[in-house]
Formats: C-alpha cells, sequence, structure tokens
C-alpha cells in the first residue's frame, strides 16, 4: 500500500509502501492497482535502525521504498487490493481559497509547485477555475494553509499569497 511520496532535493521520486501481505523483490514485475499497468522494481530500499539499506526482497509489515516510478499515486497498491484497505474513506476539505503568487510572472511556477505537492499528498485539490482563472485550493484548515504557503517560499522559492472565496 503506497502511504507516502516525496522527491528528493534532484527530483526523483521515492515513494513508499507499507508491504501488507507477501514480499516484493528487486526486478520484480509487478501489476499496480489490480489493473493493466505493470511496473518493474528496479530499485529497493527499507529502513533498518532508522537507516536507509538497499535490500533484495521486503515481506510482510516491512516499509518499502522504490525510485522513480512516475506511474505511482498515493493510495496504490501493487497486485489485488489487500482486505485491510477496503472500505477506507477520508474527510473532504472545508475551505477554499483562491492562491496568488506575489509576483503574477510566477503563477506557472506555483501551478507546477502545486502539482509537485499534489503528487506527494493527493488531499490536497487544486484547480484553475474557467471563469476566473484564478488559483482555487481546497483546505482542511489554517494550519494546512500556513504548511503549504511555507512550503512554496522555502522549497519552491515562490511567495504566495491566499484569499477566501
Amino acid at each position: 500500500y503506497l502511504y507516502k511520496i516525496e522527491h528528493d532535493p534532484k527530483g526523483h521520486k521515492r515513494s513508499f509502501l507499507k508491504i501488507i501481505d507477501g514480499s516484493l523483490r528487486l526486478r520484480d514485475v509487478v501489476r499496480i492497482n489490480d489493473s493493466e499497468k505493470f511496473i518493474k522494481i528496479k530499485n529497493l530500499k527499507t529502513i533498518y535502525q532508522g537507516r536507509e539499506i538497499n535490500v533484495d526482497e521486503v515481506g510482510a509489515n516491512d516499509i518499502a521504498i522504490v525510485e522513480d516510478i512516475e506511474d505511482f499515486r498515493i493510495g496504490d497498491y501493487l497486485g489485488a487490493k489487500p482486505c485491510l484497505i477496503q472500505g477506507l474513506s477520508h474527510q473532504h476539505p472545508a475551505l477554499k481559497s483562491s492562491v496568488r503568487p506575489n509576483k503574477p510572472e510566477e503563477r506557472s511556477k506555483v501551478i507546477s509547485a502545486l502539482n509537485t505537492l499534489w503528487i506527494e499528498d493527493p488531499s490536497l485539490s487544486f484547480s484553475i477555475n474557467s471563469y476566473s482563472d484564478e488559483l482555487e485550493i481546497s483546505l482542511y484548515g489554517l494550519t494546512q494553509k500556513d504548511i503549504i504557503q511555507t512550503l512554496l517560499e522555502e522549497r519552491f522559492s515562490v511567495k504566495v499569497h491566499f484569499d477566501e472565496i
């Protein structure tokens, strides 16, 4: 079960999976989400004594880390859907805001950054309003807004401000 995605400083996508049942081996070819999409495991790491180490195999209850699998999204699984994640649901955001770069010429940079953040956390929902052309973002609360604002500034070097809709 894919529970976390992050990007390293070089831009490589790192996917963290909880192995619920069975095992995952280096060079395995596995199906994503019981679909027709397959991926090959070209690198495989786990966490051992607080450090990431390269391994040939991870088993049930282990954490697997794989890199550069572009098709992965949070909530994906390998093979058949595990019984443990059947019927999971989540709350929907309560707030909606527009987000604008302090410098209008950085709009595309904001869109790209928000897309990267969405890949890492699909609960982040943003869109472009077809009437006003504003970037709109759905939020769970003010703390999430502050975190996104800080991430955009510190990680993507773009300053933004939010307005309630």
